[in-house]
């Protein structure tokens, strides 16, 4: 009994090894977690797409905005850029916006729609997501699958399983040191003042 179980385990472990690694694409915002003075009034998130080990003709993925944030404009990478093919709807960048890959869609949320039907693969930024700051508090970035341009796909246009990895933001007020800092040099400016004027 005991020699079996050794066998299977050893059938397993060699099993492993001979196993192509897989590896499992994800679309995801980076830094995923950032602390932000409410002073600063935006912050900028990039958005990578990594499809390494498989190559993908595209998809597309919607971004909601919660609590203490607001997305105000989406820049394209080089590499988005690159990416026009014909056919491919991509983002309107004239525009600023999300203009033919945001908020025309009935579900308003932004989109951003990826691909070329020659295939991509590795790891690439896709752009930058930018963030208005509204208040002091957390908000956040989710990413899910755009219900209109779907799943992203292979070459053999097979559903690929992506997993999509928003950010977290923690607005932060602007530290007491620096008010205090503030108000001692109108104090120091003000006695300046009066000295001169004596």
């Amino acid at each position: 009994m005991a020699r079996t179980s050794l066998l299977t385990t050893a059938a397993a472990g060699v099993a492993l090894l001979l196993a192509p690694l897989a590896h499992s694409a994800s679309v995801f915002l980076s830094p995923s977690s950032s602390t932000v003075d409410l002073a600063e009034g935006t912050i900028s998130l990039e958005l990578f797409a990594d499809f390494t080990g498989v190559t993908t003709v595209g998809g597309g993925v919607d971004f909601s905005a919660s609590g203490q944030v607001a997305i105000a404009s989406f820049t394209p990478s080089a590499f988005f850029l690159s990416l026009a093919s014909p056919g491919f709807p991509g983002c309107d960048i004239t525009q600023g916006d999300f203009t033919n890959c945001g908020t025309a869609q009935a579900d308003g949320d932004y989109e951003v729609h990826i691909g070329s039907f020659f295939g991509f693969t590795g790891l690439n930024k896709i752009g930058d997501l930018n963030l208005n700051l509204l208040g002091v508090g957390a908000g956040g970035i989710a990413i899910a699958i755009n219900s209109i341009y779907g799943n992203f796909i292979d070459t053999g246009f097979e559903s690929i399983d992506v997993a999509l990895i928003g950010a977290e933001i923690s607005v932060v007020p602007v530290p007491g040191a620096v008010w205090l800092f503030a108000s001692g040099l109108g104090v120091l400016l003000g006695w300046r003042r009066r000295a001169a004027r004596a």
